[in-house]
């Protein structure tokens, strides 16, 4: 997933847009980022007014717009199915314009509601500035610049010296202004664009950000390869910093007193500088993507998700980092053997993985059906294992996942959780509709238990000798002692959905997790638990 647009607001607040929709704010200076938004198409700009108004654009004609931080975006509608790369607003955050594909020029006057189209010929345009009102620039391919002083009526071509394509521009004032592009390109005009100067940015590397100081002197440039430049005077020397990266630089941002500073890229790239840009530092690892299971054993943990994503931590969450599962399906269930090297993930479509290394490659096994596989759970030496999913889907596999049989469940509903026993004869199993399967025979066969609920249930806790604890929608947390024969629902304090359920090996100390940040606690085995503040209000899947 990669992050293609940045934008500030003052030293807290801060957006950056990217691939799959990603929309990601902060308004902590970076400390943490919640995600926003819930579009799929790939974003490519986004432009803030002030810590409420602000806008995107992207693939297929998409802009959205917010008016209280990105709390709800709302589509406007644009006329066009083309995509848009660039997007740029005065800042009063009235006028605007948005542009793209096949000389796709938006122009708005009420803060993004509405959008009509400009005249334009058919030139690829990547990025656009606004500087007022009426003054504004675009940039493009085959090194297009077009410039307007009076509010789009009129686009003038500009000659800009260059036939490369342009990636950056950013303007002070009507009469200064500059552009990057392919090859290290660096532009000046101090004449509103009548005429461009090339500059020496000392790379040859295609640079796509760029940002200058309001009194035009310090500037800042990005790109390829990491590539982060600095310059004191206006553009005519530049200066390379270290990034910290290999990854592509995509955009930049920076307070005005240079105080602040943020870069994204490739891979969810998030960096901070606090110095003007000569040290940076990794805000994020670019994992956004959505978490749904987590699994592991004393300091390590592996985590999947969205995408096929799969991260992984050795120190007790102190640092994570992705590993490549060569799948982009979305992987619901992990589990991990204690060995820390054997591990398998299952997904949509009916995808199961496993690897012998400690995720560092992956191979494919085949399932028996198609569907949404939800969960997964291997005995401790990892010879057997058990799948469950959609449509009432129970696999079995004997040989460590080599083969799958699917084995007969008294139900069809989807089923999100399973859960064995240490020693792998009596497991459980909850889905929709407040269902619940037990097994006494390692999964052969599966016998259904009366549920007090009709709550879809999320996860299972298996205990020692016929004990269990199952959480669910509504707040909903149920225990037995008699293996599911009679069931107990226990006071949890909240009505949210809870997902994951997790306890110590003494089976007394456990935790469950919830939407809007939940986290609960108990001590006595379930009977009773207490909320913990956890200071977020994400949705939390896995404990």
């Amino acid at each position: 997933m990669n992050l293609q647009g940045v934008c500030l607001v003052g030293e807290l607040y801060g957006w950056a847009v990217g691939d799959g929709g990603m929309i990601l704010a902060t308004t902590d200076g970076g400390a943490t980022w919640h995600p926003q938004g819930d579009t799929d198409k790939d974003l490519r700009a986004v432009c803030f007014a002030d810590t409420r108004r602000g806008w995107t654009a992207g693939r297929d004609g998409i802009i959205l717009r917010t008016t209280d931080g990105g709390a709800t975006w709302r589509e406007s509608e644009t006329g066009t199915d083309r995509n848009l790369y660039g997007i740029s607003f005065d800042t009063e955050g009235s006028c605007g314009w948005a542009v793209g594909d096949s000389g796709t020029i938006l122009a708005t006057r009420d803060g993004g509601a509405n959008w009509r189209p400009q005249q334009s010929d058919g030139t690829h345009f990547t990025r656009c500035f606004t500087l007022d009102a009426t003054t504004a620039w675009i940039i493009g391919k085959g090194g297009a610049v077009r410039a307007t002083r009076d509010g789009g009526e009129t686009w003038v071509t500009q000659y800009s010296g260059t036939g490369v394509d342009l990636r950056g521009i950013h303007a002070v004032s009507p009469d200064l202004c500059w552009a990057v592009g392919r090859g290290g390109t660096v532009l000046c005009s101090r004449d509103g664009g009548a005429t461009w100067t090339a500059g020496d940015s000392g790379t040859e590397t295609d640079l796509y950000g760029l940002w200058a100081a309001p009194d035009g002197r310090e500037m800042r440039a990005c790109g390829d390869d990491g590539v982060i430049l600095t310059s004191a005077d206006g553009g005519l020397g530049w200066s390379p910093r270290g990034s910290g990266t290999a990854k592509d630089v995509v955009s930049l941002a920076f307070t005005p007193d240079l105080g602040h500073g943020w870069a994204v890229g490739d891979g969810g790239l998030i960096l901070a500088t606090r110095d003007g840009g000569t040290i940076w530092e990794p805000q994020l690892n670019g994992i956004h993507k959505d978490l749904v299971a987590m699994h592991g054993h004393g300091a390590v943990r592996w985590a999947v998700g969205r995408d096929g994503i799969l991260i992984v931590t050795e120190d007790g969450g102190a640092s994570w980092r992705e590993k490549d599962t060569g799948t982009r399906e979305t992987l619901w269930g992990v589990h991990l053997l204690d060995d820390e090297r054997h591990g398998w993930v299952v997904g949509e479509g009916g995808t199961v993985l496993v690897t012998e290394d400690a995720g560092a490659s992956w191979q494919e096994r085949s399932a028996p059906v198609d569907v949404a596989l939800l969960g997964v759970g291997f005995e401790a030496g990892g010879g057997r294992g058990w799948v469950v999913g959609e449509g009432g889907t129970v696999l079995v596999t004997e040989d460590a996942g080599a083969s799958w049989q699917e084995r007969s469940a008294p139900v069809d509903v989807a089923l999100l959780g399973v859960g064995f026993e240490a020693g792998g004869g009596r497991g459980w199993v909850v889905g929709e509709g407040g269902t619940v399967l037990v097994t006494e025979d390692a999964g052969a066969s599966w016998q259904e238990r009366s549920a007090p609920v009709d709550v879809t249930l999320t996860a299972v806790h298996a205990g020692r000798n016929g004990t269990a604890c199952v959480v669910g929608r509504g707040g909903t947390v149920l225990t037995t002692t008699d293996g599911g024969e009679s069931w107990l629902r226990r006071a949890s304090g909240t009505e949210v959905s809870l997902w994951g359920v997790a306890f110590v090996a003494m089976e007394e100390e456990g935790w469950a997790v919830g939407d809007d940040g939940t986290i609960l606690a108990t001590d006595d085995g379930g009977a009773t638990w207490t909320t913990r503040h956890s200071g977020i209000t994400d949705n939390l899947k896995a404990v």
